[in-house]
């Protein structure tokens, strides 16, 4: 069915965590929370202050909760890709290393420096394309798949499809997919 081969980098490992860190709604309830502590904490102090009578403290409280709403969102990925830019620095022994990759038609069978896995099929929870990706997510862990790294992407795509189908799970095309 499957028998690929291919290389993967640090960006992919990077690449990979950022997929599944936004794609699992993490992102969007670390920026709403924060958010939200910056309009309460801010919220009181200028209460505080309309109550003092200082109407300009006030309003450039509320100049700096514009900016901060403005901004908040950005910074937050930034801290973020960040982050995770020194966790996968975890996998470098597994950096320009060849990874084999092949699905029978009842285990997935994985090969790389960090080891050998051999899973059942039925541990695939989703399959995931982007532009540059695949993702074949497992229920403890994920196979990354550099585009770049494969002759024929189409018929890989037109596989994991089938294989999506067979496992009785979603593939997602999510080829707008930025970070």
């Amino acid at each position: 069915m499957i028998d690929i081969k291919y290389i993967l980098k640090e960006e992919d490992f990077l690449q990979a965590n950022l997929y599944f860190f936004k794609k699992e709604g993490k992102l969007k309830q670390i920026i709403i929370r924060t958010w939200l502590a910056y309009l309460f904490i801010i919220s009181i102090i200028i209460g505080f202050l309309v109550w003092k009578e200082e109407m300009l403290m006030a309003l450039v409280l509320v100049c700096i909760l514009a900016i901060i709403t403005f901004f908040h969102s950005g910074r937050m990925r930034r801290h973020y890709f960040h982050y995770y830019k020194k966790k996968v620095k975890v996998y470098e022994s597994r950096f320009f290393k060849e990874v084999k990759l092949k699905v029978t038609d009842t285990h997935l069978h994985n090969e790389s420096v960090a080891g050998q896995s051999n899973v059942f099929l039925a541990q695939i929870s989703s399959i995931d394309e982007t532009q540059n990706y695949f993702f074949i997510k497992l229920k403890f862990e994920g196979i990354i798949i550099p585009k770049s790294e494969l002759n024929n992407v189409s018929e890989l795509r037109n596989d994991l499809i089938e294989l999506a189908k067979k496992v009785n799970v979603q593939y997602q095309e999510d080829l707008n997919w930025k970070w």
